[in-house]
């Protein structure tokens, strides 16, 4: 929807543009009042999209908009006028607005509107283009090409006597009595200058090191002399926390058949020969330890603790952090429980097809203070952990597909990572 609104300010803007050019001074009206309307319209949709996140807005409310709102305050402020005026006087067509009578619309007129539609059409460029995040080498080619446009559009629309008295272009007479420098050519040239420098910046920060994201904005490549580490080379803490214990988990992924409570069996991909996966445990501080085996996935298998704060090595994205474990290979994940709360663990191979089959499980992290992972709970609560899942259009909940018949009993709702 944003997209087609801000296709719809372009349109507008450049249009009503072009109708000053051709002296069509109450279409040009009409057309600037609705640009107006879908500029507003377009702010709208654009702080709908912030409420869903910044990543969906950065480059629109610090780029796009910012140039948009600019040129069009100022066509509105001086060309809006100056076309009430002219549709009053209901002027004959025919005539470029650079060549116009004394009560036609200067050129300035044109050149400001299409100057916000060549903004508009900028800032829809950059989000299609580049995106999030909006970068300093982005924003400054971008305003250097608009502005660039612009002035192409005054040197085209504008003639070196304009006969509507427009003293920004008149020409200025030298004592001999010959055209001195005038204040339009000042004024090009100047500005022509500084589109040059800002364009020039701005390719020139295309090829700086780029920032990482990973570090949040920090250099994106290392000043030291030492030798480079591979990403599936970092890994964490090695031993528990003091007080803590090391939990350890064998996972063997493969396919199975899984029979339902109810019956029906279902062929899936399992971790243990169940789906899903045996639960993983730990109080925070302990360290966990979990070898996974893959016994016959073709596709191959990683464990990705999903919400779960670990190191890069041990996050399971196979291709970026580790290779895929094939069948017949083994991987060991190693990471402490630093983090409390309830997550998950799946595949992250392929895992649009992993998990959708079975290979997923819980990962529950207690706080210290309270009992251990593999202790009862205390008998006034009981915290429980369901995973659901939808099998072949059967919904399972906890490996239950029909309503589990036990005392009720109060819980406690948590949420998952």
């Amino acid at each position: 929807m944003d997209h087609a609104v801000a296709l719809l300010s372009v349109a507008a803007w450049l249009t009503a543009g072009v109708a000053v050019a051709f002296r069509r001074a109450r279409l040009a009206l009409g057309l600037l009042a609705a640009a107006v309307l879908v500029t507003l319209a377009r702010m709208t949709t654009v702080a709908m999209l912030a409420a869903r996140g910044w990543w969906f807005v950065q480059e629109k409310v610090l780029l796009g908009l910012p140039m948009l709102a600019a040129a069009g305050v100022a066509a509105v402020l001086i060309a809006g006028p100056r076309l009430l005026t002219a549709a009053r006087r209901a002027p004959e067509a025919g005539t470029l607005a650079s060549r116009a009578t004394g009560d036609g619309i200067p050129a300035s007129s044109v050149v400001l509107l299409l100057t916000a539609g060549y903004a508009a059409l900028a800032g829809l460029v950059v989000t299609f283009l580049a995106g999030y995040p909006l970068t300093w080498s982005t924003a400054l080619i971008a305003s250097s090409l608009v502005c660039a446009a612009a002035l192409l559009t005054a040197r085209v629309a504008a003639t070196p006597a304009d006969p509507t008295g427009d003293a920004d272009i008149a020409p200025i007479q030298a004592p001999n009595g010959k055209p001195g420098f005038s204040r339009r050519r000042f004024i090009s040239l100047a500005g022509g200058a500084v589109v040059a420098s800002t364009g020039t910046t701005g390719v020139g920060l295309l090829f700086r090191p780029a920032e990482s994201v990973a570090t949040g904005g920090g250099p994106g490549r290392s000043s030291s002399s030492g030798a480079a580490v591979s990403v599936a080379d970092l890994w964490g803490a090695d031993a528990p926390a003091p007080g803590g214990t090391r939990r350890q988990y064998v996972l063997t992924a493969q396919t199975a058949t899984v029979r339902l409570p109810s019956g029906p069996e279902i062929q899936a991909w399992t971790y243990n020969g169940r789906a899903p996966g045996p639960p993983i445990t730990a109080t925070v501080g302990d360290m966990i330890e979990v070898t996974l085996r893959n016994t016959d996935i073709d596709d191959g298998v990683t464990l990705h603790w999903h919400g779960y704060d670990v190191a890069c090595g041990e996050d399971g994205a196979p291709g970026v952090t580790q290779d895929v474990v094939a069948p017949g290979e083994e991987f060991v994940y190693r990471f402490r429980a630093d983090q409390v709360g309830t997550y998950w663990y799946h595949t992250h191979q392929a895992s649009h097809r992993g998990v959708r089959k079975g290979l997923y499980g819980t990962l529950v992290v207690t706080p210290r203070d309270t009992q251990q992972a593999d202790e009862p709970a205390p008998p006034q609560h009981l915290d429980l952990t369901l995973p659901v899942h939808t099998f072949d259009g059967t919904v399972v909940i906890a490996g239950q597909d029909g309503v589990p018949n036990t005392p009720r009993q109060p819980v406690r709702p948590c949420g998952c990572g």
